[in-house]
């Protein structure tokens, strides 16, 4: 995972403290008797948010920190972290997930050879999306409840959007160069985060807005239709509508019956079915929906199937049989 983006392979336990404290800006230190085994790191930072991927060669122990610049959300792949916030201890096994939030007292505990994806995200930048679909900046950085459980549905598909975003990583499809691709993930993670999650900030997410304007949502609508096979991201169509993201949400929920990004993807479910009916020889299901911004195909092929009534292959198999 994230192989192509290296920071340490070491048995160095002093190598894997500093890098801890220089890049995380945490405390890290050896616990435990067994000998160290070798630490893998891989990473990458898009403009907002970061990928890692740490396999540990030894039993470690992270304190508390009260001065972060980002949220660090922690998903195990193999093994279980220990997590104490005062006297409540909990264990956040695969399936599972801890977000640590600026100010936050926990403390982590790490078995040797365990292995998690951290997602690391500015503080700016969520208060900044936050103020996108609200209209208004927090009055101080959200707080999460840290520990995400595998029942919670919002949780399992956040997780899942940050998966189908490494495994793009991971094929090159997104990069360290900024560019629209990385904007529109980036945006829909930012959102996802925000909306998915439950934080202090929640009863400014749903407080009252303004009457819909169909004005707002034929601005948006227009834009939409022009751009959906080029990457579209959360702030382009708010600044666009001329109102707040929370506002917009509600104006599309009046007048379409779902939210903007939804809406978006509807268009381009519609575009891809309309590429595969006019698909030529060699065009692929895989070719098409990349084409139209569908990463994940497995999710792709599911919900063109619910729409349409078809797979997208018996689309295309019926395309190619009549050519």
């Amino acid at each position: 995972m994230l192989a192509a983006y290296p920071l340490l392979r070491t048995r160095s336990i002093d190598e894997v403290v500093t890098l801890i404290e220089n890049v995380a800006g945490l405390s890290l230190r050896k616990i435990g008797r067994d000998a160290p085994a070798e630490t893998v790191i891989n990473g990458l930072w898009l403009r907002r948010i970061s990928f890692s991927s740490f396999r540990y060669g030894f039993e470690a122990s992270i304190a508390p920190a009260n001065d972060l610049a980002t949220y660090i959300l922690s998903l195990p792949v193999q093994g279980a972290l220990r997590v104490a916030d005062g006297d409540r201890r909990s264990i956040i096994g695969p399936g599972m997930g801890v977000i640590l939030s600026p100010g936050e007292p926990l403390a982590f505990d790490y078995p040797q050879h365990l292995h998690r994806v951290i997602v690391r995200i500015s503080v700016d930048a969520l208060t900044r999306q936050f103020a996108l679909l609200t209209g208004g900046a927090p009055a101080s950085p959200l707080r999460f409840n840290h520990v995400l459980g595998c029942g919670h549905t919002p949780f399992v598909a956040l997780k899942r959007h940050l998966m189908v975003t490494l495994s793009r990583i991971d094929s090159a499809d997104l990069g360290p160069a900024p560019n629209r691709a990385s904007e529109e993930a980036e945006s829909s993670i930012l959102s996802a985060v925000i909306l998915s999650l439950p934080h202090d900030k929640w009863d400014e997410l749903t407080a009252p807005s303004r009457a819909p304007s169909p004005r707002s949502v034929r601005r948006v609508v227009d834009y939409i239709h022009a751009n959906a096979q080029q990457p579209v991201t959360l702030g382009e169509l708010v600044a666009i509508s001329g109102v707040a993201g929370r506002t917009l949400f509600k104006h599309f929920r009046a007048f379409k019956g779902m939210g903007p990004m939804t809406y978006l993807r509807r268009i381009r479910m519609d575009c891809a079915r309309e590429a595969l009916a006019a698909a030529d020889p060699g065009d692929t299901v895989t070719a098409i929906a990349l084409r139209w911004n569908f990463h994940e195909l497995g999710r792709f092929a599911g919900a063109y199937r619910r729409i349409y009534g078809e797979t997208p292959s018996a689309t295309l198999r019926r395309r190619l049989r009549d050519h």
